[in-house]
């Protein structure tokens, strides 16, 4: 079944700079739990220190999936298409709360706008400013129409290929499997009376360091999920080996 999203309108920008730091802190705080984990499920008994190595991987890979959340879209196509539809059946209110929605697609309207009618690109600039009545609402139903059109082939493109939400979260979790197991640790999907697993309970401890990065860029984390494109990974790896 898919997806169905709501119209935006309470955009806060995640501050990327803090979170990192974040990341790192997170990490630094890992240590005890780590030194748990690897005891109860693999017997290793290592000093508080040799726990180095390993956060400072964890660093570098959950910075690395931080900065390429950042680097996407701040919204899919998909998502910004609702609000767009929202605007393109409902200008009046659009006009009325201007500033209650998605500045991503108050921009991509503007656009649209602009590009229909220069007078009207005008009016709506102005109108954002508090300045005048701004366009006829059918004016911006037009206008959210043609951004409808040009999201829609986006979207289209997203699918076919390019870096996906999938591909960033399938390489998250063949970097975490990759960490784990590196340094002694065992990738498993244990599914008897629920999940549970080494890795699932290192996926649990570890990604909340992004899950914030991971819903500013529009998707979520789920553990068993990962679990299973690890598992996946992994066993394309031995076959690649294997022939």
């Amino acid at each position: 079944m898919p997806t169905r999203y709501k119209p935006k309108t309470d955009h806060e920008p995640l501050d990327y700079r803090d979170g990192l730091n974040r990341i790192d802190a997170f990490c630094d705080d890992l240590r005890p739990g780590l030194q748990e984990l690897f005891a109860d499920r693999c017997k290793i008994e290592l000093e508080f220190d040799d726990y180095a190595p390993l956060i400072n991987h964890l660093k570098a890979k959950l910075t690395r999936f931080a900065l390429d959340c950042n680097a996407l879209p701040l919204r899919t196509p998909r998502q910004l298409m609702t609000t767009v539809t929202h605007i393109a059946r409902q200008p009046e209110e659009f006009l009325k709360n201007v500033h209650c929605y998605d500045p991503e697609v108050v921009a991509l309207v503007g656009d649209a706008s602009a590009q229909q009618s220069a007078e009207d690109g005008k009016l709506l600039e102005l109108f954002e400013r508090g300045i005048g009545v701004g366009p006829a609402p059918e004016a911006i139903a037009t206008a959210a129409r043609l951004v409808l059109q040009r999201l829609q082939s986006a979207a289209d493109e997203r699918q076919a290929g390019g870096r996906t939400v999938l591909q960033l979260r399938r390489h998250l979790a063949a970097d975490l499997a990759g960490i784990l197991i590196r340094f002694g640790g065992k990738v498993a999907r244990v599914t008897h009376d629920g999940e549970s697993g080494m890795f699932h309970s290192f996926l649990e401890m570890v990604l909340p360091a992004v899950s914030a990065h991971a819903r500013s860029a529009g998707f979520a984390l789920s553990v068993r999920g990962m679990v299973v494109e690890a598992m996946a990974d992994q066993r394309a790896k031995e076959a690649r080996a294997g022939g």
